[in-house]
């Protein structure tokens, strides 16, 4: 099979692939080869050229969208363009090839946007200016640089922005109903950064850097972006972002739009950082508790007193208070937490739970951790403990006995079981260990920076 062949063929199983709305073949089906809607003909064969020219697909890195091909409706006509994703052996070394369907609804190309970079790192499509159209959000790397370009489209492309930044998001800040870019730049040299909201100005031709706000100092990289609301429905922006010095230490910073200027409502002026977002886990801002307005919650880690006797080598461990915080930087307890370091569960700690408490962790047994939650009465005084929680290990296929014990969590390779102290079901009956109970989600990251 020539090369020519062999990339339309490898481009034909990628579009089958990018297509979202793709019917399951049945019967005779199967024995046929597949076979792409007609529209696409003349597509896949100029991509294929392209391919056979030498150019390899260079799709985004990170993100929501990583194919090759992009079927995307950026003008809103109801008709799909076409975005492809190339390395060239020759300058510009990347491009993004543009297609869009003619008077006959055939697809032809309309346009070829060089990027900047080495590396195509995300790509993200959003209305900027409310006109009904999608702008092209592309961040790129070159080397140890990181930025990104916005391109307009309407029949034509055009670059309205480029820029360096650590990392973007699109929100909505001011409530308008109109996405905003926001970069966010880290600055090492003084442990600091800041975020820049980007407008469109003039029309809708240019996209300006039109406010921006401090992060905290202190800090060595911007870790997660949150976008949400706050406690009275303000619009917000949360950049949490790594303590220097600290691999597991956060702070987050709060972000809101007011008189059309973004301000830190978090940033305490003395110190020049969110002091009361300070995070020692590995816990990030999300509506902890499922509230329906949706409200953002902030993590703040509270050590616990040493479980007697004291291990004076042990790390020291903590509970997670969140808080909700309005647009004049007040905050609200919402919850109390404890996170479990390596088991991927969390357990919420009830309310009425009003002394104080401490956590032992030991390994009764090979493969199976024990975490023991108890009031705390003192230096050298026993605790009095009320739950305990069982983490436990097992091969695939292997059963696990519970021994009375309250299954909270039965995955392929792990069990979580608990079981309530004598005397303590005034505290805590089997309906709240298991309402209470929850597995840690998963945390990906959008942007231009990993």
């Amino acid at each position: 099979m020539t090369k020519r062949r062999w990339a339309c063929a490898a481009l034909a199983l990628t579009i089958l692939l990018t297509l979202s709305a793709c019917a399951l073949p049945k019967g005779e089906d199967l024995l046929s080869p597949p076979k792409l809607p007609v529209e696409y003909d003349g597509l896949y064969e100029m991509i294929g050229q392209t391919l056979a020219s030498g150019a390899l697909y260079a799709p985004p890195a990170r993100g929501e969208n990583r194919q090759n091909i992009h079927l995307v409706d950026l003008d809103n006509d109801g008709r799909s363009e076409a975005l492809v994703f190339l390395n060239f052996p020759s300058e510009p070394l990347l491009r993004v090839h543009v297609y869009a369907k003619n008077e006959e609804e055939r697809y032809t190309q309309v346009a070829e946007i060089p990027v900047t970079g080495d590396s195509i790192d995300s790509v993200t499509y959003a209305d900027l200016n409310g006109n009904g159209f999608l702008d092209i959000i592309v961040g790129y790397r070159l080397g140890l640089i990181t930025g990104v370009s916005v391109y307009s489209y309407a029949g034509q492309v055009a670059e309205i922005y480029t820029g360096e930044c650590s990392l973007y998001t699109i929100s909505d800040m001011d409530g308008d109903g109109i996405n905003n870019l926001l970069l966010i730049s880290l600055y090492p040299e003084q442990a600091t950064g800041s975020v820049r909201l980007l407008r469109y100005e003039g029309g809708e031709h240019t996209l300006t850097a039109q406010s921006s706000a401090p992060l905290s100092s202190g800090i060595s990289v911007p870790d997660r972006v949150t976008a949400g609301r706050l406690s009275d429905g303000t619009n917000a922006l949360l950049v949490t972002s790594a303590l220097e010095g600290s691999s597991t230490a956060t702070l987050t910073d709060i972000f809101i739009c007011k008189d059309q200027a973004l301000v830190n409502i978090t940033l305490d002026p003395d110190t020049g950082a969110s002091d009361g977002t300070l995070c020692l886990q590995s816990v990030y801002p999300s509506d902890i508790d499922g509230d329906p307005a949706g409200v953002i919650d902030v993590p703040y880690s509270v050590r616990l007193p040493p479980f007697p006797p004291a291990d004076e080598t042990a790390d020291p461990l903590y509970i997670v208070q969140w808080y909700s915080y309005d647009s004049q930087g007040r905050r609200a307890l919402t919850v109390t937490t404890y996170h479990t370091r390596l088991a991927g569960w969390y357990w919420v700690i009830p309310g009425e739970w009003k002394a104080e408490i401490t956590v032992n962790l030991r390994d009764s047994r090979p493969l199976e951790r024990v975490t023991t939650m108890a009031l705390y009465n003192g230096p050298g005084e026993t605790p009095d403990t009320l739950v305990t929680f069982y983490t436990i290990t097992r091969a695939v296929g292997e059963t696990v006995e519970l021994d009375g014990r309250v299954l909270l969590h039965d995955g392929a390779d792990t069990v979580v079981a608990a079981e309530i102290a004598p005397g303590r079901e005034n505290f805590v009956d089997e309906s709240v260990l298991r309402e209470n109970f929850h597995l840690k989600p998963s945390e990906w990251q959008i942007g231009v920076s990993s």
